[in-house]
């Protein structure tokens, strides 16, 4: 008898130690900058907590971090030993994540569980992909596509089953829509090309441009400036002036111009479509791919975000285990379909609500056709300069051509520095 509550004991132990939660077991910290009023943020973390649920040796521990403060925070849990061990960071920027050393590649993870770089959209992986390793695993990714309202078309006798496909005709549709009041103040806009979630590179890739070339910055090559041009000159069509004072009274959720009625086209990316469907549900609008210069094929771009685990993470391989789960099938299903977002798995894309919602297949026909920004150390600078090159022509206080020869000296300029002062690093 002594020996059976002995067993009894030791096994009440055993059970105890083993799915014991907290400070005495491995604790998984977590960093992102979405936080639970986003339905994004919420869906990902009950995802999260689920995994955390299911595996009681290990206790994860979410934080949001405040994006203009996230590169600061991680860098100094770097340097004091203390960094999170799986972060979600904007895909665009994990090049320069791994030029700093602030995240390990993941490499030999991918290879020991099988994982193909195919099996992912080709511009979610590659952004992930910097120095010929893999440094992010994608998590999902978005498209830009065309929004227009229907009822605005069939006021103005336009055919809403026949969206403009070129850049010529969406200004001809954009200019059949517009609407000015007896005093001349634009009361409907058709269509503004910098507004949206669009910005240059929609049109300056559309037209054939090239961000980098050979390493070497291009952003003021010929094709570049003659997609500015086409911005600059289609709002003056309006009168900038005229533009930004019809933008005052716009904002976000139901204060959204399409949704008001105060514009009819807008490009925006495929989150869009959840907005619509929240605060715009009495709004008819269909969806289409860019509209591109005559004679040029289908093209879009992509965003995303992705999964990485920090240099110094004392778990990497159970962090590797969350970000598998996280990117794996299942969870991509219930993510993207719940979030409206487009999975990077390719797998997961083809699952019966994407192929069979109306909007959705034309998402995932544009990933055919999408490109992303280049693989830089400079990433985030390089965004930065080419959107301030696009506002200084558009306002006009700039040329196309002298805004982007400026943006295109400063930012081959700081990536030289940037070279010549990590040479002389690793020479040290």
């Amino acid at each position: 008898m002594k020996k059976m509550f002995l067993l009894i004991f030791l096994m009440g132990l055993i059970f105890i130690q083993c799915g014991k939660k907290g400070e005495e077991g491995i604790v998984i910290r977590y960093w992102d900058t979405h936080h639970n009023q986003e339905k994004t943020g919420r869906i990902l973390h009950e995802l999260i907590d689920k995994y955390d649920e299911e595996h009681p040796e290990i206790t994860i521990k979410r934080q949001y971090i405040f994006r203009d403060n996230f590169d600061e925070k991680l860098a100094t849990a770097i340097v004091g030993k203390s960094p999170p061990d799986v972060i979600l960071l904007d895909r665009f920027v994990t090049s320069a994540y791994a030029d700093k050393d602030s995240i390990i590649p993941l490499d030999e993870f991918i290879k020991k569980d099988g994982i193909k770089s195919t099996d992912y959209f080709k511009a979610c992986w590659n952004e992930g992909v910097y120095d010929n390793k893999t440094w992010s695993i994608p998590h999902h990714t978005d498209i830009r596509v065309l929004y227009y309202r229907v009822d605005d078309f069939l006021e103005v006798g336009l055919d809403p089953n026949k969206p403009p496909k070129t850049w010529d005709q969406l200004f001809a549709y954009a200019k059949k829509l517009t609407k000015r009041d007896k005093n001349g103040f634009l009361s409907r806009i058709g269509f503004v090309p910098d507004w949206g979630n669009s910005y240059l590179h929609i049109y300056a890739l559309a037209n054939g441009g090239r961000f980098m070339r050979n390493g070497k910055i291009t952003c003021n090559e010929p094709k570049i400036v003659e997609a500015l041009t086409w911005m600059v000159n289609f709002n003056a069509w309006y009168g900038r002036e005229n533009v930004l004072g019809a933008q005052q009274g716009f904002g976000e959720r139901d204060m959204d111009p399409l949704i008001m009625g105060k514009l009819s086209m807008i490009i925006d990316g495929d989150w869009y479509l959840g907005i619509l469907e929240e605060y715009g549900p009495h709004v008819k609008v269909k969806i289409a791919p860019p509209p591109v210069p005559k004679g040029m094929p289908p093209s879009s771009w992509s965003g995303g975000w992705a999964f990485a685990i920090p240099n110094g993470s004392k778990h990497a391989k159970e962090s590797w285990k969350l970000i598998k789960y996280l990117t794996e099938y299942e969870a991509q299903i219930t993510y993207a379909t719940q979030a409206y977002r487009i999975p990077a798995l390719k797998k997961a894309a083809q699952n019966k609500f994407f192929k069979t919602h109306k909007d959705y297949k034309v998402f995932l026909k544009m990933m055919k056709y999408t490109k992303y920004r280049p693989v830089t150390p400079i990433a985030q600078f390089y965004w930065d300069e080419v959107k301030a090159a696009m506002d200084y022509a558009v306002l006009k206080k700039k040329t196309p051509k002298q805004a982007l020869d400026d943006a295109a000296k400063r930012t081959q300029k700081f990536l030289n520095e940037h070279i010549a002062k990590k040479a002389k690093k690793q020479q040290k």
